[in-house]
């Protein structure tokens, strides 16, 4: 039932649109003709279909005891600060916590608003102003071509890990403002040294779903090697299609599964060296086919993104990066120079998590003035310098739509 109703309201006309296609391929006359029904896709569906999945699942597996307060389920499936866009939550976890008692807790409060001021910061200073670039690129792709692709790329990484990872943070201090403890959904994933180890730390939440009830009732790695990438290609096209029915996200989806099909082959024939050197030489290299692939997941579709990365190849235009063109997408030099500092911001913040170094506690622990200077800066850049105003379009979180 619940697979049934994420199926007719995100897959239906998508499938109905493949079968004709394959008929009409297969010179049959017939297509099937089933009226469009023009329904708006519910905000968030993906999330809290897959929350009610995995309570029924672990129901099923006899890992949790049914709940019998339909009010208390229904709190635990429509628990509003991750509702729409996770992280997805698990029964053992949050349906435990909805039995507890909740009282005000000055920390709580206080570690949770820190948490909503570290995805504020995220979304407006980050995502947002990359999000101005990215799509005067990615919406014009016959005007900007070569150099822009490359720029317009790295700073949609950025753009989709902020944008998610801030609402992330905010949902998570949300919950904790009032006593509830989500998972983290991301642990510097631009730091991982392997495409495998990306997915161990980006959107956790839903690899460790897919992990949980596909790919080990699948089999895992259990019954050797072929099956183990069968499995790894399933689970990653499931997992690109969850996304939304396009073929865009399945080719996405199945680029990350032959990513770790062959880094689990290499690692079989290369033995690994653990110098710094090579693990930023790692480091780069997954960043770069995370990002390779951020192309096929963000544009409308698969002949756009073919042709911007034929363009990559075809077009030399790097005199863009002096000649003041690459000012000219709707970023000044002042935003550009905004973004980067934020972006380096963020790169010492992940890499302080990367480190197991909590920079809240950190924080906290300063004296009274500090903490509270620190607050102020903080608040006030992003009043001043985030999206805002004639800028700021309203746009929805890029995870709201799956």
């Amino acid at each position: 039932m619940n697979l049934g109703i994420l199926f007719f309201f995100k897959y239906f006309d998508f499938a109905i649109q493949l079968i004709n296609s394959v008929l009409d391929k297969l010179n049959f006359s017939i297509s099937i003709s089933i009226p469009t029904f023009n329904v708006l896709l519910p905000v968030g569906i993906s999330f809290y279909i897959f929350q009610s999945l995995s309570y029924t699942i672990d129901v099923y597996r006899h890992e949790i005891p049914a709940e019998r307060d339909f009010l208390k389920y229904a709190l635990f499936v429509s628990f509003f600060p991750q509702l729409v866009a996770g992280p997805i939550e698990r029964s053992k976890n949050l349906l435990q916590q909805i039995n507890e008692e909740h009282v005000f807790v000055y920390e709580n409060m206080r570690n949770g608003l820190l948490l909503m001021l570290w995805g504020y910061f995220l979304k407006l200073m980050i995502a947002d102003r990359a999000a101005i670039f990215v799509d005067t690129v990615f919406e014009n792709p016959d005007l900007y071509q070569g150099v822009f692709v490359i720029i317009a790329v790295i700073l949609f990484a950025f753009q989709v890990y902020c944008d998610f990872a801030g609402y992330s943070l905010i949902a998570k201090g949300a919950a904790e403002v009032m006593g509830f403890r989500l998972m983290d959904n991301f642990c510097a994933p631009y730091f991982a040294e392997s495409i495998g180890e990306f997915w161990r730390r980006w959107h956790i939440s839903l690899s460790s779903w897919f992990r949980d009830y596909l790919y080990i009732p699948l089999g895992g790695n259990r019954k050797g090697q072929v099956c183990k990438y069968r499995n790894l290609i399933f689970v990653f096209l499931a997992s690109g299609l969850w996304h939304g029915a396009s073929v865009t996200y399945a080719v996405w989806g199945l680029l990350h599964g032959i990513y770790q099909i062959v880094g689990d082959l290499k690692n079989k024939v290369c033995k690994r060296r653990t110098n710094r050197l090579n693990k930023c030489f790692r480091i780069l290299i997954t960043f770069i086919l995370v990002d390779f692939s951020w192309i096929f997941f963000r544009a409308d579709t698969l002949e756009i993104a073919c042709n911007m990365i034929h363009s990559v190849f075809r077009v030399h235009n790097l005199s863009i990066l002096w000649d003041l063109s690459i000012y000219q997408l709707g970023l000044g030099k002042r935003d550009f120079l905004v973004l980067l500092i934020s972006i380096a911001i963020l790169f010492f913040a992940d890499m302080a998590k990367y480190k197991n170094i909590e920079l809240r506690k950190i924080i906290v622990g300063r004296k009274l003035w500090c903490r509270w200077f620190i607050y102020y800066i903080a608040l006030f850049s992003i009043l001043i310098f985030g999206v805002w105003g004639g800028q700021y379009d309203s746009a929805a979180f890029i995870y709201f739509q799956f």
